[in-house]
């Protein structure tokens, strides 16, 4: 099994020639990713876009079997769907599904060499699976990857389409108010109408709305789509594409290396549409005006997205697998890939394979100290100080000689800070002090003290345990300050004043500021009805209120609201926080584990699937009298 990185050309050179595909010119383009699509599988995969457009199924059948065999080139469930897509599209167009089989059977015997297809992190041998029960059909059985449908209005009133318009409005302050229809805008009204016509089939009055238009009204892509399929079916072709063709080339692209949109193939109600010549007359079209997603900082997202995807896919390698890696990392040391798939390979918490992944995070922290990278795969980055007590020392003491090269750095700060935090919680304080000295209006290092200090407040107690919960509203306080400067007027945006407050709240009471702490829960829960979150903070206040009552000595109040939440589904509410537990612990230091015990055995059936085993092991713990460990709550 041989597995190459995902690209040996230059990113921009293939934004580039992105950009060239989409104005349409299109020999240029060519000129450009030909000859590199043997070795980039960028170019490769928007080749096969390319010559699935020109009708070259040969081309596509062995760009995408070729790109299919490198499962972590993509993602499975945005541009791999789409090489699966065209796979299937060859097979239909050549008609040899017999081929196709012998194909996708030598590619699942490649796979198996390399991934173990049956784990449960194998995120690609999902989408994998569907495709191959298709092949095996030939044709005949379910679609492995949906036809874009969009709502049916159809069946609808007018009231009603009105009551569903009306929860946009469920996060403005009007959110109790229904609009009639008749207090619909214009557009709405029309696109209502529209879709009644397309879905009733009725050309001539869904022409009239559509062509009644002056550039007043919006039509979507998808009443653009109907109606030319509708029109299609009656023989009437060449307007059909009239009015499909500028909807398509306005459409944002699905992912950044998109060419054109693959639905007009994949749907066979509009490939009937597309003739060969309608496909080049799209393909040298001027597709500019659609959403450029290829540019900072959509690409940075999805180059994180990659990368999670990496090293999740590499836990499936197969110990043979990892083996030729290694043997790939001794020709070529400086591969970011072949690392990251050697760290999500290792990333099995035991001491053998923590050892075995120490060697290439100190690579990636010699070579990316203040990387994003660092930040963005920090689940795969942890190591174990437990576990491997002494390589961990190493691995500290290299953190710190980094920064001492680099003392205003507060990248490298701040990325020590996540990797050292989880074991030594006193220096990742020290390091993001240190940074935020350099740095005072930094949101994100703000974000990160105010996270381990409220950590640090269920870890402690006493005098340390204030301190962190002062230290933690001291964060909450510049966070606002970056959020609304002193030079602007306008106020926080609502879903973050929500989070100030719900978080001053809680932090007030652990400094036991009563009267504080009261008039924060009051404010949260009129702000939260007045932007539409009532249930959700409502729980958040019950759980407050408890809290305040077994402070001032009222225990059976404390009891009742926390009994009042059962009904309210607080594991939809700040889920990993989980702060009824907290008021739980409180009421067991009281003595009341009889009450705990009876909110426990009635609350089990609403258990979400994944916390039911953790939440059983708690509730075992109280009923042997143990002390619940209880997560600490952030908000």
């Amino acid at each position: 099994m041989q597995q190459t990185s995902q690209s040996t050309t230059d990113t921009s050179a293939m934004i580039g020639a992105r950009d060239l595909l989409m104005r349409g010119d299109l020999s240029t383009a060519l000129a450009q990713i030909e000859p590199v699509a043997g070795q980039d599988d960028t170019a490769a995969f928007m080749l096969a876009q390319v010559r699935a457009f020109q009708g070259d199924w040969q081309a596509v059948r062995s760009l995408s079997l070729g790109l299919l065999k490198k499962p972590f080139s993509f993602d499975p469930y945005v541009d791999g769907q789409d090489l699966m897509k065209l796979f299937i599209l060859s097979a239909l167009a050549l008609d040899d599904w017999k081929e196709a089989k012998k194909r996708v059977e030598s590619l699942r015997v490649h796979l198996e060499t390399m991934l173990d297809m049956s784990s449960e992190f194998n995120r690609f041998a999902e989408a994998f699976n569907r495709f191959e029960a298709y092949i095996w059909s030939e044709g005949k059985g379910k679609l492995p990857f949906r036809i874009s449908s969009p709502v049916n209005y159809a069946s609808m009133t007018e009231d009603q389409y009105a009551r569903l318009s009306s929860l946009s409005l469920r996060t403005t302050k009007d959110h109790n108010r229904i609009l009639t229809f008749d207090q619909l805008d214009k557009n709405k009204q029309r696109s209502f109408y529209l879709w009644k016509a397309l879905y009733n089939e009725d050309l001539d009055e869904a022409l009239q709305l559509f062509e009644n238009n002056s550039g007043e009204f919006y039509t979507s892509l998808g009443q653009a789509v109907q109606l030319a399929q509708l029109l299609a079916a009656r023989g009437q072709e060449e307007r059909a594409w009239q009015i499909l063709k500028p909807a398509v080339v306005a459409k944002s692209s699905e992912h950044p290396f998109e060419v054109a949109w693959l639905d007009l193939l994949w749907d066979p109600k509009n490939r009937e549409l597309m003739t060969p010549e309608r496909c080049l007359d799209l393909l040298r079209s001027n597709r500019t005006e659609a959403k450029q997603i290829v540019e900072h900082p959509y690409v940075s997202i999805m180059q994180r997205e990659r990368l999670n995807y990496i090293c999740s896919l590499a836990r499936c390698l197969t110990e043979e697998a990892v083996q030729e890696l290694e043997e790939q990392l001794e020709e070529n040391s400086d591969d970011l890939e072949l690392r990251l798939k050697l760290i999500g390979a290792y990333s099995k918490y035991d001491a053998a394979n923590l050892a075995r992944k120490k060697p290439h995070i100190s690579w990636l922290i010699e070579k990316f100290p203040d990387s994003s990278i660092i930040e963005d795969l920090l689940f795969y980055l942890f190591l174990n100080k437990e576990a491997i007590a002494e390589d961990f020392e190493e691995f500290k003491q290299q953190w710190l000689v980094s920064i001492e090269k680099n003392p205003q750095n507060t990248k490298i700060l701040f990325n020590a800070s996540l990797l050292l935090g989880a074991d030594d919680k006193a220096l990742a304080e020290e390091l993001l002090n240190r940074a935020q000295s350099l740095e005072p209006d930094n949101g994100k290092i703000a974000e990160r003290l105010y996270e381990l200090n409220a950590f640090q407040v269920k870890e402690t107690s006493g005098d340390q345990r204030l301190r962190h919960a002062q230290a933690a509203l001291k964060q909450l306080d510049i966070l606002e300050k970056v959020e609304t400067p002193s030079n602007t007027s306008s106020a926080p945006e609502p879903f973050f004043r929500l989070k100030m407050l719900r978080r001053r709240a809680w932090f007030a009471l652990e400094l036991n500021d009563l009267d504080l702490c009261r008039r924060l829960t009051k404010d949260m829960l009129k702000a939260a009805e007045e932007e539409g979150f009532d249930s959700t903070y409502e729980f958040l206040g019950k759980i407050i209120y408890g809290r305040l009552a077994l402070k001032t000595g009222e225990i059976q109040k404390a009891i009742e609201l926390l009994m009042s939440t059962l009904d309210m589904e607080p594991f939809t509410h700040f889920r990993h926080d989980y702060p009824h537990l907290t008021l739980i612990a409180e009421l067991i230091e009281a003595g009341k584990t009889d009450a705990v015990l009876e909110f426990f055995a009635l609350d089990r059936k609403q258990w979400p699937d994944g916390y039911s085993e953790w939440l059983e092991r708690l509730f075992s713990e109280i009923e042997a009298g143990k002390p619940p460990a209880v997560p600490a709550v952030m908000l």
